[in-house]
């Protein structure tokens, strides 16, 4: 991949955690964790971690029940291409190293179900499933 982008915009995930006191920080649970999806404007991936990392901090605030949001890091770089087009392959990271099992990856990945909360898909109070053309959506 090319140090620098194209359009001169990269798309950049980070992660935070939300963490209450705690004895041992380092080894305890996070109440929740966030891995946020943001958009630099800046030519080198250099600067756009360096300005994702700011965004990442500034994310970091403290809760009236003495928790706060742990800043963790960067968890990917992305140039936005100039070009696009429907499935364009934006980046690719090699996880052959991790020695995953293949159980392991798949409890990694996330299932439609797994998005519902995120999305605006409200019926009187309850998520539900939209409905989705296999046809078209390529299944």
């Amino acid at each position: 991949m090319k140090p620098t982008s194209e359009t001169g915009w990269w798309i950049v995930t980070y992660t935070i955690a939300l963490v209450g006191p705690s004895d041992d920080p380092p080894r305890s649970v996070p109440d929740q964790v966030l891995r946020k999806l943001v958009m630099v404007r800046c030519e080198h991936w250099r600067e756009a971690f360096m300005k994702a990392r700011r965004i990442g901090i500034d994310d970091e605030d403290s809760q009236s029940d003495g928790r706060r949001w742990q800043y963790m890091g960067i968890n990917e770089l992305i140039p936005l291409p100039v070009n696009n087009e429907d499935g364009r392959i934006l980046g690719a990271l090699d996880l052959t190293k991790m020695e995953k099992t293949l159980e392991r990856l798949f409890r990694d990945c996330i299932e439609d179900y797994g998005f519902e909360s995120n999305f605006d898909e409200e019926r009187g109070g309850h998520y539900y499933r939209a409905i989705v053309d296999p046809e078209k959506s390529g299944f």
